[in-house]
């Protein structure tokens, strides 16, 4: 089993760059490992997968360290020509693991008491050994058209070193300072391989030793070897060929589906003018797009759009005020609002000739408060009928539903029964005048968030996006005394 150390932080990062669209996974990196307890051995580690992990380069500064302390040199050193890759893995994508482990111990022990001096023989022991793997994409192999498969290449490398020494020391009896050693005996060994594979194949590494012992023998070794062909370090060129993308462009005679009125005459007066747009209006979206060099980077929109309505009144053009709103099939719906409900001084609800909680007589008198000598008649409230097909105009109390009051005499002060609620509300109705030439125009804009400020969107070739519709109507059927030619002014209309 592999088990944590208690008390030794575990590093794990799992990072998701949507925009960047950049991912990684990392336990433990070659510059910060972990520690871990594998079948009761302790071990340091780091695994790393993604497309945007560091990028390796051979055994860990813990390994590299220590080999170097005992035999003179790095094993990520190029003490040959092209051992150590450092193009390796530019792009930063594949997989990398890397393991190993160190023992270190030293300790003395007395083995004779002298009158004036006693003499220990002490030791130290240094082992430590590291495994690592890999699978990168590589962006270039300088001096060969191709690559591993498809650009990816397997990788690894394993090194060990081992260092036991053994001296004997004389410290003196009266102050236990040691004053005299000598070195018993001296040895060392360690090597490493490191190599690549496919297209081409590669590998490199060296042996390394050394015997000393009481100053009379004395031998030491070093051998270094390679194999195959590595790739020289050259600038990063992509391997593919990549088509930009233009997520701008996509939308260019997308923002405006289709706009209502269709017809140019016989336009019904109470109807709303339509628009259903391309994309939500003010809503913010985020899409992909491929850059030249292969990248991916996320663009974010939205639409933004304005819409007037105009009247034709003796020849020029005059803005209506108009309100919107939206059905349930996305048509954004604008109509000119009627004339504000006409409401009389008197309470909503009652019927004629009752005013201010008062009486009415037969003959339709009403007695009570604000009916005295020198009062005017407090009039009846009026309700304006937005709703032109069903007649329209005021209608009078009498025809209204009747208010319900609560509190009054004879009543429990229940709350009401909102049992049997009202359908809901009908379509909205315009105002438009009969007979009337009106023009209905849309200008829609595609917005694009860069560094934090909104503008208008372009495609690559610089073009912006925007999109533009006019529709000019007639409100009526065109007759010779209506008055129903278009007039001279209006542009052509886009149907």
């Amino acid at each position: 089993p592999i088990k944590t150390i208690p008390g030794d932080p575990f590093n794990l990062t799992l990072n998701i760059d949507g925009l960047a669209g950049e991912w990684s996974f990392k336990a433990g990196v070659p510059t910060n490992t972990n520690n871990v307890e594998v079948l009761g051995i302790n071990l340091y580690e780091y695994l790393m997968l993604g497309n945007a992990i560091p990028i390796p380069n051979g055994f860990t500064n813990t390994f590299a360290s220590k080999y170097a302390q005992h035999f003179g040199y790095s094993p990520n050193n190029a003490h040959m020509q092209g051992q150590v890759d450092n193009n390796m893995a530019q792009l930063g994508a594949g997989f990398a693991m890397g393991l190993g482990f160190e023992f270190e111990a030293s300790g003395s022990k007395l083995v004779y008491e002298g009158a004036w001096r006693d003499w220990s023989i002490a030791y130290d022991a240094s082992v430590g050994a590291e495994l690592h793997l890999s699978f990168l994409e590589y962006a270039s192999c300088s001096g060969f058209n191709e690559w591993g498969i498809n650009g990816w290449r397997a990788g690894g490398g394993f090194g060990f070193y081992a260092a036991v020494s053994a001296q004997a020391e004389g410290f003196h009896r009266n102050n236990g300072v040691v004053d005299k050693v000598q070195n018993l005996a001296t040895l060392k060994a360690g090597g490493y391989i490191a190599g690549k594979f496919p297209k081409p194949v590669y590998a490199s590494g060296a042996v390394s030793g050394s015997a000393e012992v009481l100053s009379v023998f004395n031998v030491s070794f070093h051998q270094q070897f390679q194999y195959g062909t590595n790739c020289a370090g050259s600038p990063v060129q992509p391997n593919v060929t990549v088509v930009p993308g233009d997520a701008a462009a996509d939308f260019e005679g997308g923002l405006i589906a289709y706009m209502v009125p269709l017809a140019y005459y016989g336009f019904p007066a109470e109807s709303p003018v339509s628009v259903k747009y391309g994309l939500t209006p003010d809503e913010q979206f985020s899409v992909p797009e491929t850059q030249a060099n292969g990248t991916i980077q996320m663009r974010t929109f939205k639409l933004e759009k304005m819409v007037t309505l105009e009247k034709n009144v003796s020849g020029a053009w005059q803005s209506q005020n108009t309100t919107s709103s939206i059905n349930n099939l996305g048509e954004y719906q604008y109509i000119k609002p009627g004339p504000p409900p006409l409401v009389g001084t008197g309470p909503v609800g009652l019927a004629p000739g009752v005013a201010g909680g008062g009486m009415q007589t037969g003959g339709g008198q009403s007695q009570g408060p604000g009916t005295g000598a020198g009062q005017q008649p407090l009039q009846p409230a009026l309700s304006w009928n937005p709703n032109p097909s069903g007649g329209g105009g005021i209608i009078p109390p009498y025809q209204q539903a009747p208010m319900a009051f609560l509190g009054g005499s004879g009543t429990s002060n229940n709350p009401p029964n909102y049992g049997n609620l009202p359908p809901e509300p009908p379509p909205p109705v315009n105002n438009l005048d009969e007979d009337s030439w009106y023009r209905f125009t849309v200008d829609a804009v595609l917005m694009e968030l860069v560094n934090g400020n909104w503008v208008t969107a372009a495609d690559n070739s610089g073009n912006p996006i925007t999109q533009s519709q006019d529709r000019t109507f007639f409100t009526g059927i065109p007759t010779v005394s209506t008055g129903s030619t278009p007039p001279t002014t209006i542009p052509s209309s886009t149907y």
